[in-house]
């Protein structure tokens, strides 16, 4: 008889992922369902909770129709972060979803700033807001959009939308709290003064509970759209970054993770926030006490699908396998790459840069250089960030030995090789490369087994591959660091708004 196992939701941004963990660790089906996002206008960001629901159903049916009839045990839950979901009573949407990616509000994530100031934000809410923030938007709804505000009954995330269509609950998990903007860190609570300044009281958001925590049993009406028995366990789970940190197995104070698909997470995980960090590196409960490090790069996978869909064979919808093995195959050809210099901030410069504005750029061109130069060019150029952001933690956590590199990035071995020189570290890379859903099902399985879970994560998802840096390659990298930050401090107040 087959034995017991967790299904693990992941509810992403471009698809939801689902798995079918055993209790021997062994993933026993996969399922993956696209998702749309509509931009209304050029700022806008939006998805429908409605088609997220039928892929979560899609999702979960594909990996349980592989998973050879294993019993359910507990379900539980990654999601996409912040936005926000406006609910009415009966939890219907009263509007479309306005997700993270949304900068309309970029006004009001400005006057938050300004209101309360950067360090202040830092130190309270555990992060910086952005547009994409709950709290930035809800002022920005109350402004623009004040009917749909008035309807709203619940603004939740889309997790806490997850939690409610599968429960009937009202809440969501603590390590999304900072992500409303209207969190305090140190009490693990709403804040009075963010509430008032966002225009919104308490008894609209939902109920802040642990990772860990049972949220309650499947409902009626979810039950029989997954094919599952009604009351069966439901976790709470985190956010996907979280969910990836933990299916990572992540060592504390020692790894730090890049993942790279759309955008770049660096994340690393600490038992104590260090004093001199980085006011806009963002900061988030995780389990057993520890906290989550992040920063990134918000283009980075999305810049190297430009480049394949520019000035590759074939057009848009290709695998992700395709692009992996096109970009590896001109990497290798570019030998006049070092000539080239790319500041490759195509959605604006994150981490450590924290410059919005700024424009991406390739210099150095000549008639000599061919596709191949410029693709290898762009992906060390992305390399070299991601060192950037790897050394945010280097130099306040001595400890950190080495990079784990997942997400469809990691698919594409130079990208890895160059990761490795530029940051001069060890890389290794997981088996499973999508690591949030797993996460997730190592939370659900840690519930059941009553094991650590990321004791069960570094079972389940074994690291399969180490890349040592080479002198050689981190000479070269270190040229193109220097010569990346001299065209960054020249070109700084020229790249600042072109092309916006």
């Amino acid at each position: 008889m087959p034995g017991r196992a967790c299904l693990a939701i992941d509810l992403g941004t471009t698809s939801c992922k689902a798995v079918v963990l055993s209790e021997s660790l062994a993933p026993l089906g996969w399922g993956e369902a696209r998702l749309t996002t509509n931009c209304p206008s050029p700022r806008a960001c939006e998805q429908d909770p409605e088609e997220w629901w039928g892929a979560i159903v899609r999702a979960s049916g594909e990996a349980l129709s592989k998973s050879g009839g294993s019993p359910i045990e507990v379900v539980s839950l990654s999601s996409q972060r912040e936005g926000a979901v406006l609910l009415d009573e009966e939890g219907k949407p009263v509007r479309p979803a306005i997700v993270w990616m949304d900068r309309r509000a970029s006004a009001e994530a400005k006057e938050m700033v300004s209101d309360f100031g950067e360090e202040w934000l830092s130190r309270v809410v555990g992060l910086v807001p952005s547009p994409g923030f709950t709290a930035p938007i809800l002022r920005w709804l109350k402004r623009e959009e004040p009917e749909a505000l008035s309807k709203a009954r619940h603004v939740t995330q889309p997790k806490g939308y997850l939690i409610l269509r599968l429960t009937g609950r009202r809440a969501i998990d603590l390590d999304l709290g900072p992500r409303f903007g209207l969190f305090d860190l140190q009490n693990r609570s709403y804040r009075e003064e963010l509430l008032e300044w966002a225009g919104v009281c308490e008894s609209l958001l939902p109920e802040l509970v642990e990772p860990t925590e049972v949220v309650g049993g499947l409902a009626e009406e979810a039950a029989r759209s997954l094919g599952l028995k009604a009351g069966t366990p439901v976790v709470a789970g985190m956010g996907d970054r979280q969910c990836e940190v933990l299916g990572l197995g992540l060592l504390p104070g020692r790894e730090v993770m890049v993942a790279t698909g759309t955008a770049t997470n660096v994340s690393t995980l600490t038992e104590a926030i260090p004093l001199s960090l980085h006011p806009r590196v963002a900061k988030s409960p995780h389990l057993r006490g520890l906290f989550q490090l992040e920063a990134g790069i918000w283009a980075s996978g999305a810049v190297l699908m430009w480049l394949f869909e520019q000035f590759g064979p074939g057009a848009r919808g290709r695998g992700r396998g395709e692009v992996a093995r096109w970009l590896s195959e001109e990497f290798e050809r570019g030998e006049h790459a070092g000539s080239l210099v790319v500041l490759p901030f195509f959605a604006g410069a994150s981490a450590p840069h924290w410059e919005p504005e700024m424009s991406a750029a390739i210099l150095g061109l000549g008639l000599g250089h061919t596709r191949a130069d410029l693709v290898r060019a762009v992906v060390e150029s992305l390399a070299v960030e991601i060192a950037e952001n790897v050394s945010l933690y280097k130099g306040l956590m001595p400890g950190i030995e080495r990079v784990v590199h997942c997400g469809g990035g990691a698919m594409i071995e130079p990208f890895n090789k160059s990761i490795c020189d530029a940051c001069g570290l060890e890389v290794e890379i997981p088996r499973h490369l999508d690591s949030a859903a797993l996460g997730a099902a190592c939370l659900g399985l840690s519930l059941m087994l009553e094991r650590d879970p990321f004791d069960l994560a570094r079972e389940a998802n074994p690291r399969w591959r180490r890349l040592k840096p080479s002198p050689e390659g981190v000479e070269r990298l270190k040229a193109r660091r220097e010569a990346q930050r001299r065209a960054h401090k020249a070109l700084r107040n020229l790249l600042r708004g072109l092309g916006r």
